[in-house]
């Protein structure tokens, strides 16, 4: 039996939007912190403001790109024992972690979104965290996360 947890595009595009207003926010707040020093020295204030206005754009376009192309190559399947995590890299760059089951000491999730998206967290044995990232209904796929685990489960320990 596998099961792909599905992931949630709506992630994505919040978390580009939210960063994009984070950005639009720095760039007026970084251009009145520059505009003290326009008295003393205006063609440095001009060029702050120049190369903080489209530096700053530009950084956010390209990291928002590359997280909106490779967001759909990472995948989470639940296997009969063990979880594993699939990404797909540049230049065909394949990766693949497997985790037992029997390895996880706890699940946890966090949903933004009304539920409708989030992260979870596993935790393993060597107080090591694992987050899977754009996750849809994050609270159902850790419960079935959590089966697994109690399933393939040898002792009782699990939080």
């Amino acid at each position: 039996m596998s099961y792909v947890i599905p992931s949630s595009k709506a992630s994505v595009t919040h978390q580009i939007i939210l960063s994009g207003v984070l950005v639009l926010l720095a760039c007026v707040v970084l251009s009145l912190f520059f505009g003290r020093i326009g008295s003393i020295a205006p063609i440095t204030h001009q060029v702050l403001v120049i190369a903080t206005w489209v530096g700053l754009p530009v950084l956010w376009a390209a990291l928002s790109l590359h997280e909106h192309l490779t967001s759909d190559k990472t995948t989470y399947t639940l296997l009969d024992d063990c979880l594993q995590v699939y990404k797909k890299g540049w230049f065909g760059m394949r990766h693949e972690d497997l985790y037992r089951y029997d390895s996880i000491l706890s699940v946890s999730s966090s949903s933004r979104g009304h539920g409708a998206y989030g992260t979870v967290a596993l935790r393993l044995h060597r107080q090591t965290d694992i987050v899977l990232t754009h996750v849809a209904c994050p609270a159902e796929q850790a419960a079935k996360i959590k089966q697994m685990v109690k399933a393939n489960r040898r002792t009782t320990n699990f939080v």
